[in-house]
């Protein structure tokens, strides 16, 4: 609160301050009066009288002019009855608060200007576009609650289809997938051929939940009404996104030729990279997702700095996690589960769970991943969260294989698929990413035939059409253990032919301690030596301490000296945000600031700053020297951006 210089306090109300100072309420600096704690604040204004209040808002209204947000806030506490002027007031203020990115504020603003609408069709609108901006900040309850207001407060039936949908996304945020595709998939039904604009936005939302149940029957719901929609303007984007969001494996090549086509034209709007990135993660464009998802984080961020926009988030970790970049993800993945706790974003705090217990897993710590995945399963119905069951089945079968239990990791990667001669994936897509997995402890656990008849299962998916480089670098791994001696090697060599799997190092240097285990048993050497040395090195980068320490003993056997751990050097580009490693790798490919302001949708100012922050990470001076630190400290010369796809 601020003294009024120009209307002179009398001698006994300064005294009045000052008593008041003495006796630690307040504290008087430069014409300023502040509250020692926000309690005796509150507790002043509750005990004041609705006059007093009113007054005093109404004084505070008329002094600050020159702050139309904080006068309009005060002249809303001022008033009792339904005022459209005031009502007007903070509309402008939300606008203010929304192009700065301020949501909460925003929909705070155009909650209380609904409040102080008299119009009931202006009210009910300005209630969904409250509702739509607590969506962006990501405060699912506050949504829901807004929502409510709009669907018992409106007869307007398009009011009232918008705030289902939010209200769904709210549902569907704090984990009641299937509560939100029983109003989801009907009310797209009910708006094919009238309104598909709405039936697009349905599905397009009902996406991840069918993701996170599994429920086969709502896919195949999804999969069969989205032909049915006429395809309008900017819709690429979305049907894309339900098409390999209900089904990755079929159709693979016109998904990637209409992915390509739909990130060459831009005009999609800010969603665009967002759920692009997630559709590249889903197609194993594992590159491609890990780009399109930084540049969707980096435009939040500018929008709103202090989120960790958990829901896009929890994908880039994912896909940071999968394409080697461990220790970006491990700290995005702290970010999005601290966001996620705060805001009751159940499923992406489960997710963040996963994502680390995975990691602890695979460095050795068996026990702490084991208890994170506990956790994160518990009071969760497997048979309607398969997602998640899936998530947490394979970090249990990886810290059991880290602890050398071969028998118990192989039961547990074994049910991932159903029980019985034609074993069916629990999850339309993540069981298939274990078969190599499985097939390996099944060779240290002697079960290589039920192995081999999830391994039949896998392979006849899709019916038709391209798996991806990984699925299909998975399925070789799988034949090349379980086959016989005299077919290993070929399998073994196909697994590793791609170059393209080095987009998952994990994966890849897996493969090749395996393939070097085989040479070694048939005493090709030489050759064995290079493979072992090759994982090792991955290992060594990643910190996976099991498998670092199989490829040196390895290593061993061949009668090679194993080389020292980096000390901790690691790869050079996890030191860096997401956007500065995209920047940082178009820079080293030769790109001006202005050619990598246009190619990832920034100012060549903001590029300038990311080499700026970025050069000191990387221990360089000039852009001269970023293709030689790349190179030395990661070994990666690709060059990811908005229109690149690998093909």
């Amino acid at each position: 609160m601020i003294i009024n210089e120009q209307d002179p306090l009398s001698q006994q109300t300064l005294d009045a301050w000052f008593a008041a100072e003495n006796e630690g309420l307040v504290r008087l600096d430069s014409g300023r009066v502040e509250f020692r704690h926000p309690m005796m604040r509150s507790a002043v204004y509750q005990t004041a009288t609705c006059a007093e209040r009113r007054e005093v808002h109404l004084a505070l209204a008329e002094a600050l002019t020159d702050d139309p947000d904080r006068r309009a806030w005060h002249l809303a506490a001022a008033t009792l009855a339904p005022d459209e002027e005031i009502a007007g007031l903070l509309r402008s203020t939300a606008d203010r608060a929304r192009r700065r990115g301020g949501y909460p504020a925003a929909a705070a603003a155009l909650e209380r200007a609904a409040q102080l609408t008299p119009d009931p069709g202006r009210r009910g609108q300005r209630l969904l576009e409250a509702c739509d901006l607590a969506m962006h900040a990501g405060r699912p309850h506050w949504v829901e609650r807004l929502a409510a207001q709009v669907t018992t407060g409106t007869s307007d039936p398009h009011l009232a289809t918008g705030a289902t949908l939010l209200s769904c996304w709210a549902m569907a945020a704090t984990g009641r997938h299937r509560a939100a595709l029983d109003r989801l998939l009907p009310l797209a039904e009910s708006a094919v051929g009238t309104a598909d604009g709405v039936a697009l936005a349905a599905l397009s939302q009902a996406v991840d939940a069918i993701h996170y149940t599994g429920d086969e029957t709502h896919r195949r719901t999804a999969l069969e009404l989205l032909p049915a929609l006429t395809e309008g303007a900017g819709d690429d984007c979305r049907r894309l996104w339900v098409r390999v969001g209900c089904d990755p494996l079929a159709d693979r090549d016109a998904h990637l030729r209409r992915l390509r086509r739909v990130m060459a034209g831009r005009g999609h709007g800010s969603h665009a990279p967002a759920l692009l990135g997630a559709t590249a993660w889903l197609l194993d464009e594992t590159r491609t997702a890990v780009g399109l998802l930084g540049t969707a984080m980096e435009q939040m961020r500018r929008i709103d700095p202090g989120k960790a926009h958990a829901e896009v988030g929890q994908t880039l970790a994912a896909a940071q996690f999968e394409s080697g970049a461990w220790e970006s993800a491990w700290a995005l993945n702290e970010e999005v589960y601290e966001a996620a706790v705060e805001n009751g974003l159940d499923p992406a705090r489960r997710s963040a769970m996963c994502v680390k217990a995975t990691m602890l897993a695979l460095r050795g710590e068996a026990g702490r991943a084991r208890d994170l995945a506990d956790r994160a399963a518990a009071g969760v119905d497997p048979a309607e969260s398969r997602a998640l069951y899936a998530a947490v089945l394979a970090v249990r079968g990886a810290a059991a294989c880290a602890e050398g239990d071969h028998e118990l990791a192989f039961e547990h990667l074994r049910g991932l698929f159903t029980p019985g001669p034609d074993p069916q994936p629990l999850h339309y897509r993540l069981p298939l990413y274990h078969v190599g997995d499985l097939a390996a402890e099944a060779v240290y656990a002697g079960r290589q035939a039920e192995a081999a008849a999830v391994l039949r299962s896998v392979a006849a998916r899709p019916a038709g059409g391209d798996v991806s480089r990984r699925l299909a670098m998975q399925v070789h791994r799988a034949r090349a253990l379980l086959a016989s001696d005299a077919e290993s090697g070929e399998h073994f060599t196909a697994a590793l032919a791609d170059p393209e799997g080095e987009q998952w190092p994990f994966e890849r240097a897996r493969i090749a301690l395996e393939y070097g285990q085989w040479l070694r048993r048939r005493r090709t050497v030489a050759q064995a030596r290079t493979l072992f040395a090759q994982a090792l090195t991955t290992f060594q980068q990643l910190r996976a301490r099991p498998w670092a320490e199989q490829a040196a003993e390895g290593l061993r056997a061949c009668g090679a000296v194993v080389p020292p751990e980096d000390g901790g050097r690691g790869r050079l580009l996890d030191r860096l945000t997401p956007q500065q490693s995209q920047v940082v790798r178009l820079a080293a490919a030769g790109l001006t600031n202005r050619q990598i302001a246009d190619r990832l949708l920034l100012s060549p100012r903001t590029v300038g700053f990311h080499l700026y922050q970025a050069f000191p990470k990387l221990g360089v001076t000039t852009r001269a020297q970023l293709r030689d630190a790349l190179d030395a400290g990661s070994g990666d010369r690709s060059v990811p951006g908005w229109p690149v796809l690998d093909g």
